[in-house]
């Protein structure tokens, strides 16, 4: 696999992070968590309260960099794995979504939107695990009820869409499905 960015998309707590490093292991691969982009940011507030809106305009401009990097000094044969949380009612998640699509455009690159799906109940036992808050991820019951129920993930269009149910899969299998998608559609 060369030069290609896979995007891992699906509500806070379904497997996005622990899926990517799956993945690193049975491809060479930058991982580009969202918590990568965000935390410089989180790690200099208080996380136990509501962040101010213009936290995102912050986090917005170390992505910005990010993309700038891969596209003008990153070798082209890199591999990248990015993993967002990406809502339908927000424009700042499409921009992300269409921005890093221009960006493996302009790199070239196979771009593998993956949709990652979850049961509810399976949100609600992850989203409260141990070792979440250590990263400065949200481990509150009703927070995930509530955007489970209120958020619908980010509904994009692409030839090389994936989409996973990980409800009662492990990680491997995603993985597995991942590794056989892109090597179908690459």
């Amino acid at each position: 696999m060369k030069n290609t960015i896979i995007y891992l998309v699906g509500h806070a707590g379904t497997g996005k992070f622990t899926i990517a490093k799956e993945l690193c292991k049975k491809v060479e691969a930058k991982l580009v968590d969202n918590h990568y982009i965000n935390n410089p940011v989180f790690d200099l507030l208080d996380m136990d309260g509501d962040l101010p809106d213009k936290v995102w305009d912050f986090t917005d401009r170390i992505r910005t960099v990010i993309y700038e990097t891969m596209t003008d000094i990153s070798p082209k044969d890199y591999n990248f794995i990015f993993t967002n949380v990406l809502y339908e009612d927000d424009p700042r998640h499409h921009k992300s979504f269409f921005n890093l699509q221009n960006v493996a455009e302009k790199r070239e690159a196979c771009f593998v939107p993956v949709q990652l799906n979850i049961s509810k109940e399976a949100l609600v036992e992850r989203r409260t695990a141990d070792g979440r808050a250590e990263r400065n991820k949200d481990t509150s019951e009703e927070n995930a009820i509530e955007e489970y129920e209120n958020c619908e993930v980010l509904n994009f269009e692409h030839p090389n869409r994936l989409d996973v149910d990980v409800s009662e899969i492990s990680p491997d299998e995603t993985v597995a499905k991942i590794l056989t998608h892109i090597k179908e559609n690459c």
